[in-house]
């Protein structure tokens, strides 16, 4: 099937998370306009420097010490110096997320032991989940363009009450640049080009753009090229198959003042080419994603008053996915895509010390899906898709979110929020027409206590939910471990946590400690069914999903770093999460084991020295062996690869890294690393395939103004 390009949909109207300062205990009013919005700080310093702002636990920037919640995240100049290559390669830098790929074309973030489906992806507060996300690993943050990226923020807990489904583990937020005009109203640009290489993954980028203001228009594009080749491993492990990719991206924003209003327009199309599944693909039975696209297009408006304020987005996104099972006289082509249509609102008011802000959100997919078969030199055939083609998925909800200071040190704060989400599909030849709406509400609460200027104590009780997609709902055919037949009765999953923490954000020292418990009931998961009235087909085992679980999971996580004026610095971070559920077996007994897919303690140590002009980096990350281990991960070969009989446990593994970079001329930047310095043989628990061996990495990155 030839390779095709889906153009952007056409844009809707609505509205979304408002921003401004922080609120004082009074609010006096304005004797002249409010002038025009400065532009949302670049923080060019770690993970949690001292002036470090956040956007993801309330939909608008606030300081770290102002917020209530378990919340990291980098800097452009961070992932700079960790030559990272994209939201995955930034995402391993950050602490409390695992990242896990199944192919070297995904990068599926896991917040407190949960994936998938169960946590939420956003760009520039935009929803990449869609309702044909799958459980397990995906490409959602591999097809965000690399060179429109400002920063990547990781919210972990329950976040449903401000974003709605799916928010349950935690929500990983991406930041672009937004091309915002100067203040000063005059004209000044600015460009970039960035090539970067890397030997172990036969790799090849280059990222651009260029961002220019013109009196009160701001304007930026920018875009990304890379082939990724076969992986070599470390060790004996050697030369992978079934590895490597192609990318493509582009992007453009514009951002325009007209007074105290602020319009915005963006678009984003990305694809990714020909990566294979290497842990499905065998001898005379190989699957390959030919195809994944995204494409985006929004508006936004905001206006950034002192006592009220208002921002909104709409717009559209079609993401496609074309998947080939190569065969002996046989190849299956599954074509899925999902059209989205989207708008949110939040509006904001102050006084009195407190901050109460009301908003809706909504979005609206499209399904198409089908499968093409060709045998031989027989004519092809077509047939229905992994999803009912036509069926259709709402997505919405009213929320409310109220703070309120009590006195100079402490902050409390409530929402909530009613979500609304409707399923439609037409009959098919094996499943009679569904409508199916459910309803559910969510609620949480927050304080937040300054010891000092510099430290504060948190504790949150945070409620959480997600209501099955189409994934859940209409899956047919042959998945990693299983042969999944539909079951449209599903209801929502729900979460309830609770956590208590403390931040420290001073100039020499930044820390963080959060620990948490959490309960959830009606999880989705798999139990066996039958299919044609077998109990196997395609040589999996047949089985459906139902709510038939529940888990309670607990955990920690950590950071620290220290920093000299010298420009010396160090940091560890760490986090543990410990999961157990119930759920029927095959034989339909209640059985109670570890949950599946949950990673060992995991940590990270680094030491180093920034200078104007440079920087050198020495890192060590690693995980710790995981013994507690579900039947499921078992059965899975990404975990067990050699069957679970023999699996009693998955190794540990560690790796250490080397960077370094200098600053030449003001134009010219060159970047080094050496990664898995060791060539350790090893792969990170959940992987569908070995991590790099000894990995020369070289960046050169040209600048203009």
């Amino acid at each position: 099937m030839a390779r095709r390009d889906v153009g952007v949909f056409a844009l809707l109207g609505g509205l979304t998370g408002a921003s401004g300062p922080l609120w004082a205990q009074t609010v006096p009013a304005p004797s002249t306009p409010t002038p025009a919005p400065a532009p949302t700080p670049r923080v060019e310093g770690g993970a949690e420097g001292g002036e470090a702002v956040v956007q993801a636990p309330s939909r608008r920037d606030e300081a770290l010490l102002d917020t209530t919640r378990a919340v990291s995240r980098d800097s452009t100049a961070s992932a700079r110096r960790a030559l990272a290559r994209d939201v995955g390669e930034r995402l391993d830098e950050l602490p409390g997320v695992f990242v896990q790929r199944t192919t070297s074309a995904s990068a599926a973030p896991l917040i407190r032991g949960l994936g998938g489906q169960r946590s939420l992806l956003l760009f520039d507060g935009i929803r990449l989940n869609d309702s044909l996300t799958k459980v397990g690993g995906n490409a959602l943050l591999t097809l965000v363009d690399p060179s429109v990226i400002q920063r990547v923020e990781v919210l972990r807990g329950p976040a449903s009450v401000m974003y709605g489904s799916d928010a349950l583990g935690g929500v990983v937020q991406v930041v672009p640049i937004d091309g915002t005009p100067r203040a000063d109203g005059g004209f000044g640009w600015r460009g970039e080009v960035m090539l970067r290489g890397a030997s172990a993954e036969r790799q090849v980028q280059s990222n651009a753009f260029v961002e220019a203001e013109f009196g009160r228009l701001g304007v930026f594009a920018g875009g990304s090229l890379g082939r990724t080749g076969t992986l070599t491993a470390g060790g004996d492990l050697g030369v992978q198959p079934n590895t490597g990719y192609d990318d493509r991206a582009l992007s453009g924003r514009t951002v325009a003042h007209f007074g105290n209003h602020r319009v915005g327009f963006a678009f984003h199309t990305s694809s990714l080419f020909d990566a294979p599944r290497p842990d499905l693909s065998v001898a005379n039975d190989r699957r390959v994603f030919r195809e994944q696209t995204r494409n985006l297009g929004y508006v936004s408006y905001s206006y950034p008053g002192r006592v009220f304020s208002l921002q909104a987005r709409a717009g559209a996104m079609q993401r496609d996915e074309i998947r080939d099972r190569f065969r002996e006289s046989r190849v299956d082509t599954e074509t899925d895509g999902v059209s989205t249509v989207f708008a949110s609102v939040m509006a904001t008011v102050r006084g009195g010390g407190a901050r109460l802000s009301l908003g809706f959100d909504g979005s609206v997919d499209q399904v198409s899906s089908r499968t093409d078969t060709q045998r031989g030199a027989a004519a092809p055939t077509t047939a229905r898709g992994r999803y009912i083609d036509g069926s259709g998925y709402l997505n919405s909800g009213l929320f409310a979110f109220y703070q309120q200071r009590l006195g100079a040190r402490l902050l409390a704060e409530a929402g909530g929020r009613l979500a609304v989400v409707r399923v439609t599909a037409p009959s098919a030849a094996d499943a009679a027409a569904t409508d199916r709406a459910m309803v559910a509400p969510v609620g949480s609460l927050g304080l937040r206590w300054l010891l000092s200027d510099t430290v504060a104590l948190m504790a949150n009780g945070l409620a959480g939910f997600r209501a099955p997609n189409l994934d859940d709902f209409q899956a047919l055919g042959s998945g990693a471990r299983s042969f999944d037949v539909p079951n449209d009765r599903l209801g929502p999953e729900r979460s309830y946590t609770g956590e208590v923490g403390l931040r420290v954000v001073s100039e020499g020292l930044s820390a963080s400690v959060f620990g948490f418990v959490s309960y959830l009931n009606g999880l989705v998961v798999r139990v066996p069914s039958t299919y044609m009235g077998l109990t196997e087909f395609d040589m999996r085992r047949v089985y459906t999903r139902d709510n038939a679980s529940e888990a309670t999971m607990y955990g920690a996580e950590a950071d620290v770093t220290w920093r000299h004026r010298t420009g010396l610095y160090a940091s560890a971070a760490a986090m543990l999460t410990v999961g157990d559920t119930t759920f029927p077996d095959d034989a339909g007994n209640q059985v109670r084991e570890p949950m599946a897919k949950v990673p060992p303690a995991t940590g990270r140590l680094a030491v180093g020295w920034r200078h104007a002009r440079g920087w050198v980096d020495a890192v060590l990350t690693g995980g710790l062996a995981q013994t507690r281990l579900a039947s499921s991960d078992r059965d899975d070969v990404r975990i067990c690869p050699n069957g679970p009989a023999a699996c009693t446990q998955v190794d540990g593994w560690s790796t250490l890294s080397l960077r370094g970079g200098y600053l030449v001329t003001p134009w010219l930047t060159v970047g080094a690393a050496v990664e898995n310095v060791t060539h350790n043989a090893y792969t990170p628990y959940g992987g569908g395939f070995p991590g790099p061996g000894l990995n020369v990495i070289g960046m050169l990155r040209l600048r203009a103004r």
